[in-house]
């Protein structure tokens, strides 16, 4: 079992944030979290074993707490990068990919169809893939 707790904060901004922490005998985890977020009604820590649920506006006080209970948290920020190709790129000879400037890189350059999304007029193309950091915060750094 871990040493520091983790916290995984999702891309839907509606979506709980998931608390694993370290194992604890007493199995006192919601009384642990409701204290550190000062919370007094039952319901706001849900447990979904084996993580705990609260919801997404306590992220940062609770990440701030939980480092300093235990020195520091893992943390997992997970998001969407944004790639975008124009019209005149993906209808484009194939050939020409060296002569690609726009943010698609040539990967989709002259394939003659846009990406998973086309916008606005039609002549812009969007694709949204998952994408995820983790870093570690300690106590008393200046983060938040």
């Amino acid at each position: 079992m871990a040493q520091y707790p983790h916290v995984t904060l999702p891309s839907d901004k509606s979506a709980r944030i998931s608390v694993l922490l370290p194992w604890n005998p007493n199995r006192r985890g919601y009384d642990l979290l409701e204290d550190m977020l000062g919370l007094s009604r039952r319901g706001a820590v849900l447990y979904d074993k084996p993580v705990f649920k609260v919801a997404r506006h306590y992220s940062a006080k609770l990440i701030q707490a939980l480092a300093v209970r235990y020195g520091q948290v893992e943390v997992t920020q997970c998001g969407n990068v944004t790639e975008t190709c124009v019209a005149p790129c993906w209808g484009a000879k194939r050939r020409t990919w060296p002569d690609c400037t726009c943010a698609c890189l040539g990967e989709n350059h002259g394939s003659g169809s846009p990406l998973d999304h086309v916008v606005g007029d039609g002549n812009l193309s969007v694709r949204h893939t998952p994408a995820e950091r983790t870093l570690w915060v300690s106590a008393g750094e200046e983060w938040i």
